[in-house]
């Protein structure tokens, strides 16, 4: 399908969470640059570890744009960014759009590239999720808001945003995959990967327990742990712990011998994180989710573009 330029009533607020570290002005020239210029561009300091997800509310707070896009401090957007996605909410009538990266470190490349990404845009059958590529309409927004008492459920210290499209595929939204990646400029050490990875099995338990409570065939994504992206049959537990413990065995997808190793090292890493969150709630009461209740996906795509968002929220 052909893209089409967003119409001229279309007011984009920006949301960047970041801890501070990070040099934001290659993000924010990109911004400066875009064919639709931002409202608002709301970068959030995370100076005390609170997380991603409470940066991102506290951007949601001040934004008064009619769509909120997210990037992280590490992404610089193409030129036509704001235009594609919001382009393709108004012509689906969509109520959100996602993208993924282009990374610039050989070994992320290399371990991106094992994922499928549609190459054309399409309704999101599970690849929307990426928290730095994200983009919905503000009366959405508000509706979570409204809704579930929070946007961003800030209990996730990882996986926050698959945990919102999550709950947003539950109440019914449309989102689109949109094939305009953003450029993720971030270059971590072996041993920072490994902890990326071990702090990313935390988020998958915590998903996987939100996913057992609701008692939904909805998914956050595809995985070996609940199955599909877009239901839930066909968990794979057998081969989830054949991954994790022993393979997997894709040397012939790496460029080279050490990018493969790394990758291998991660999903134990990964798996360990898992286990040892697991292990952490049942002990010590941590990572545990709320108790989340599917309601009827009538109710919020009724109201999605009823609400006026302004009342909703407490804005500064």
């Amino acid at each position: 399908m052909e893209a089409t330029e967003p119409d001229s009533q279309s007011t984009v607020s920006v949301i960047v969470p970041t801890r501070g570290d990070v040099d934001l002005a290659p993000l924010l020239r990109a911004l400066e640059h875009q064919t639709l210029r931002p409202l608002q561009v709301i970068p959030v300091v995370d100076g005390e570890g609170r997380g991603p997800a409470w940066a991102r509310n506290q951007g949601i707070r001040q934004a008064r744009g009619t769509y909120l896009a997210f990037l992280d401090d590490d992404c610089e957007p193409p030129p036509n960014w704001l235009a594609t996605m919001v382009g393709a909410i108004q012509r689906h009538d969509a109520d959100g759009a996602g993208g993924t990266y282009i990374e610039m470190d050989p070994f992320l490349s290399a371990r991106r590239a094992l994922n499928h990404y549609p190459e054309a845009e399409q309704l999101d059958c599970g690849q929307v999720g990426a928290g730095g590529n994200l983009v919905f309409t503000h009366a959405w927004i508000a509706q979570c808001q409204k809704r579930d008492g929070y946007v961003f459920n800030e209990m996730f210290r990882v996986s926050q945003d698959w945990e919102l499209v999550w709950r947003s595929r539950i109440m019914g939204a449309k989102l689109i995959w949109v094939p305009s990646p953003v450029t993720h400029h971030s270059h971590l050490s072996a041993a920072a990967y490994c902890r990326r990875q071990f702090s990313r099995g935390i988020g998958i338990f915590m998903l996987y327990r939100a996913f057992r409570s609701a008692q939904t065939d909805t998914t956050a994504h595809d995985s070996l742990m609940w199955g599909r992206g877009d239901t839930g049959r066909g968990a794979r537990w057998f081969t989830a712990l054949w991954h994790k413990a022993v393979g997997p065995f894709v040397l012939h997808r790496f460029p080279n011998k050490s990018h493969y190793l790394l990758f291998w090292l991660g999903e134990k890493f990964q798996g360990a994180g898992f286990v040892w969150a697991m292990i952490a709630r049942w002990l010590f009461n941590r990572y545990d989710t709320p108790n989340y209740q599917v309601r009827e996906t009538a109710d919020a795509e009724s109201h999605a573009r009823e609400e006026d968002p302004a009342q909703l929220f407490d804005h500064p």
